[in-house]
């Protein structure tokens, strides 16, 4: 009997210090080319899992990434303080969504 095990792809564009982007949020760390290699990626995928820093980012700076097939959305929030009137929540009944708290979140915050 064969087993299956998961692949995973990481995929990430970071300053050697750890950095995703600037104090302001510029983000000038992958070339065009590289964007459109990682949407291909997306596009092949069961799921994403993002933090909550980068879900911000992807907001402010990409508010309509498309892709043919909505993978499973698996946002890590430590704190569970992701707005609960963002987009990502709201079409979480269409796109199966995971968000990854912690036990230092507070359960008044969680979301059902």
């Amino acid at each position: 009997m064969e087993s299956f095990r998961p692949r995973i792809i990481f995929s990430a564009a970071i300053t050697l210090d750890g950095k995703l982007a600037t104090r302001t949020g510029d983000s000038k760390l992958s070339s065009n080319k590289d964007k459109i290699r990682v949407y291909a990626l997306r596009s092949k995928v069961d799921a994403i899992l993002i933090g909550k820093i980068l879900l911000k980012l992807m907001i402010h700076f990409y508010p309509y990434i498309i892709l043919r097939k909505n993978p499973i959305r698996i946002i890590l929030d430590s704190t569970a303080t992701i707005n609960t009137n963002s987009r990502i929540l709201k079409t979480c009944s269409k796109i199966p969504t995971i968000i990854v708290v912690s036990k230092k979140a507070q359960k008044k915050t969680y979301i059902n």
